[in-house]
């Protein structure tokens, strides 16, 4: 049997049958109305269709975009804070070095058991020199 599409008809619609039975004549005129007024709501259909999936392709695309910058400015956050660690690592470093720096000949000054007042006020100054930086430091970020 040949398949035939739903929207062509084997009775060209031009030809009405001929008979002076106008009740068959209404309804033949029916079923073609029928016929194009499926025909017409399928292309409609079809259009609404394709636009959505453009739309949907589009908000897609929209998305992924949204989606890579976020991960690029979330990356440079993390590279400025990763920076910013360092450097407070260095400061803390360096510090830890002066204060070892001033420790050691305290160290044998004690060991040898004449631990001197001048020595110890030395300490405190370096101890609050160092404070004050580290304060200072912290204001500015």
């Amino acid at each position: 049997m040949a398949k035939r599409s739903r929207t062509s008809s084997s009775i060209p619609s031009s030809k009405l049958v001929t008979t002076g039975d106008s009740v068959v004549n209404s309804a033949w005129r029916e079923a073609l109305a029928i016929r194009d007024l499926g025909a017409s709501t399928r292309g409609k259909s079809q259009k609404r269709l394709a636009q959505a999936q453009a739309v949907k392709a589009q908000a897609e695309a929209e998305a992924i975009t949204a989606n890579k910058n976020y991960c690029v400015d979330a990356r440079a956050e993390a590279d400025d804070n990763l920076q910013r660690a360092e450097l407070t690592l260095s400061k803390a470093e360096r510090i830890r070095a002066d204060a070892q720096e001033w420790v050691a000949p305290m160290e044998v000054e004690s060991s040898s058991g004449s631990m001197t007042l001048p020595a110890n006020e030395r300490a405190h100054a370096l101890m609050q020199s160092n404070s004050k930086q580290q304060h200072a430091a912290h204001l500015t970020r």
